[in-house]
């Protein structure tokens, strides 16, 4: 009965060889599979940092270009606050030598009048 079983034992070791193997190919298939996953994953994360950089220094670039914008503008609404002011001041000048102009017309008509 020991020799019978002692036979089934070592029947049992090749098998247990075999699934061994067979586990260690899929482990191995794994690793290999997961380092091209980890390659995949790099290669992605890679991308998505130059990615990242380039969208970065885009925004410095906008936000510069803002920042020259901001100080056209500023530049601008002065000129025009200084334009409005000379037009009212210009305005205000015509006023008064149209009003000039009427009494100089008046008081040659009644120069006229009176000769």
């Amino acid at each position: 009965m020991d020799d019978f079983l002692e036979m089934e034992r070592l029947a049992a070791l090749p098998e247990t060889k075999s699934k061994n193997q067979c586990l260690e190919s899929k482990a191995t298939a794994k690793v290999s599979n997961n380092d091209g996953d980890s390659l995949l994953l790099k290669a992605e994360l890679e991308a998505m940092i130059h990615r990242t950089t380039e969208l970065e220094k885009k925004l410095e670039n906008i936000e510069v270009e803002k920042a020259e914008l901001e100080t056209a503008l500023t530049k601008t609404r002065k000129s025009l606050n200084e334009s409005e002011l000379q037009l009212r001041d210009t305005g205000l000048k015509l006023e008064e030598l149209q009003r000039e102009l009427s009494m100089a017309n008046e008081a040659k008509q009644n120069f006229k009048s009176h000769d």
